[in-house]
This record gives C-alpha cells, sequence and structure tokens, in this order.
C-alpha cells in the first residue's frame, strides 16, 4: 500500500500450458509415465494415502529419506483415523462411496 492508501496489485504472468507440462519447484515428476496426481485422481485415493504415494514416488529424486519419512507419517495417521487402536477415540469420519474404509458400508 502506498502513503497515499492507495493499493497497487501486481498479476504474475499465468502459465497456460497444461499442468502435467510443466512442475514448480523441479523436475522430480515430469519424467514419469503417470504422474502421481494422476494416478492418485483416477483412483480417486483420499489425501493422506495420497500424500504418502507423492513421496514414495519422489523419493530418489527430491529429498531421500525425508521423503520416505514424510510417506510413513501420513501413513501413521492414516492408521490412527481410519484403524484407530482405541476404538472409543475414533473419529467419526464423513467418507464418499468410493472412500469407504473395509469393513464399513457405503454411504
Amino acid at each position: 500500500m502506498r502513503v497515499d492508501g492507495t493499493v497497487i496489485l501486481y498479476r504474475r504472468q499465468q502459465d497456460l500450458s497444461p499442468a502435467n507440462e510443466r512442475q514448480v519447484g523441479g523436475e522430480h515428476y515430469r519424467h514419469r509415465p503417470i504422474q502421481p496426481w494422476d494416478y492418485i485422481v483416477a483412483n480417486n485415493i483420499p489425501f493422506l494415502e495420497g500424500s504418502a504415494i507423492k513421496h514414495i514416488t519422489r523419493h530418489r529424486e527430491k529429498a531421500g529419506r525425508q521423503d520416505l519419512e514424510k510417506a510413513i507419517h501420513y501413513l501413521q495417521k492414516a492408521l490412527e483415523t481410519y484403524y484407530p487402536l482405541d476404538n472409543s477415540a475414533a473419529l467419526k469420519l464423513s467418507v464418499s462411496d468410493s472412500q469407504a474404509m473395509p469393513g464399513e458400508e457405503k454411504r
């Protein structure tokens, strides 16, 4: 904001190329026959599992051990959320038909 109170808005030039043809922050997905987000979307995989897939897929090209530790962290959260050891502490989740957990009726 300027001293006189006017606001200057900056607009970054938008890249209109398809998302799969560019990558922000590296090249660790672009060389893959199928990008993780395409696999995740095509299989309607929920966030926690999809995030683990993303980190497992890229660990050799990006952050190595840290990516595998992140994948484990997401899977740990999935276990705690979907299969809690203490059933009284289970989160009540609203899941779609395609995301119903094993043994759970689809809604």
